[in-house]
């Protein structure tokens, strides 16, 4: 009976034990059309991008949007360099997964910055990309996904399901130490309409709060419509799908231990009939 039980803890033990590596949301990014070459600059640079549909922000409805080398998109050409706290009353609404003073670096590592979209999304992967006048080569890896359609993704061991107007701020590389001055959420620019990071005081990211940023086991960011012209925010992660071995192996180990529960009362169960016919 031994057996069985050590069979079962063996096989549920390998359920327990598998984890993910960190993915960005779009984590096939750099398929799609790297864009450096169409900035006006490698340092605060801009370009207006055409987008695969009509995309919502805010309730308002866009089919282009400007890219920043600073770590944003905004709804008009923008290279602000020192970012403020959101909401502001700028006229400029902004998508801001890090919006700081960055560059586009030529040395290794380099930065890419990479336009990725396929049905139902949009998303911009700032790659490598350099802290201005940081030195080394310390980069950070960053994206903002857009959707307008329900899609569901996956990455790493598991999916997604994403619905029209949502969007995904996700975090592959930071450099830990880095004096951070970003500004992270979503700003319609108007003083009003804003989301921030969660934990985050109006989106300011500083070296000592940096960790609120998502970093492991497939976790992103999620700003998702309301309804009422604003979002509800929140950190999500791609849901575990088992491998179909690890289902097998889960499968057996509680198979295992069923078979051992089952002996042992079939055991008790015979040694009660034993008593009786004694009795």
């Amino acid at each position: 009976m031994k057996l069985y039980w050590l069979l079962g803890l063996m096989c549920l033990f390998v359920f327990a034990g598998t984890s993910n590596a960190q993915f960005l949301v779009v984590n096939n990014y750099n398929s799609g059309t790297n864009i450096n070459a169409t900035f006006n600059d490698t340092d605060d640079g801009t370009q207006n991008r055409t987008l695969n549909g009509t995309y919502s922000f805010f309730g308002n409805s866009f089919t282009s949007f400007n890219i920043c080398t600073n770590g944003f998109m905004s709804t008009i050409a923008d290279t602000t360099f020192s970012n403020v706290n959101f909401p502001t009353n700028s006229g400029v609404g902004r998508i801001a997964p890090l919006w700081d003073d960055m560059v586009l670096e030529t040395a290794a590592p380099a930065t890419t910055v990479w336009e990725h979209f396929n049905t139902g999304f949009y998303s911009i992967t700032w790659e490598n990309s350099g802290r201005f006048n940081f030195g080394g080569t310390g980069r950070l890896t960053y994206q903002a996904v857009w959707f307008n359609a329900a899609t569901t993704l996956s990455s790493g061991s598991g999916s997604f399901d994403f619905l029209p107007g949502d969007i995904a701020f996700d975090y592959q590389t930071l450099i830990a130490g880095d004096t951070y001055s970003a500004t992270v959420g979503l700003d319609l620019g108007n003083g009003t309409n804003f989301a921030v990071a969660p934990g985050t005081t109006n989106g300011a990211i500083t070296n000592t709060n940096f960790n609120l940023l998502p970093l492991d086991n497939d976790s992103f960011i999620l700003f998702r419509d309301n309804g009422a012209g604003g979002y509800n925010v929140s950190i999500e992660s791609f849901s575990a799908v088992p491998e179909p071995l690890t289902i097998a192996m889960s499968g057996l180990g509680l198979g295992a231990v069923a078979m051992g529960v089952r002996r042992v009362r079939h055991k008790r169960s015979k040694n009660k009939m034993a008593n009786r016919t004694k009795n």
